[in-house]
């Protein structure tokens, strides 16, 4: 005798895409930071980026924003050269 088992109302289906782990990626995926890039005048410019947003595409706004080229610019955290 073969019974049909239904799950409980209370459980939902999963899937491998649908986990606790999985949904904590999509947030961290969709976490804004805050970056703020100070010139050497003290002139500070913040960015609103997702933790996934690459370095360059900050670097090459800010120097868009300040009407130069990227190259010509140097990027320190620290003290240290971030490169691109």
């Amino acid at each position: 005798m073969s019974e049909n088992i239904k799950p409980e109302l209370n459980e939902a289906p999963v899937n491998e895409d649908s986990g606790p782990q999985a949904s904590a990626a999509a947030d961290n995926a969709s976490e804004t930071i805050t970056i703020r890039v100070r010139d050497q005048t003290g002139e500070e410019t913040s960015f609103k980026v997702k933790k996934t947003t690459k370095m360059e595409k900050v670097f090459s706004t800010y120097a868009h924003r300040k009407g130069v080229q990227s190259n010509q610019l140097r990027f320190l955290l620290d003290g240290e050269r971030v490169e691109r």
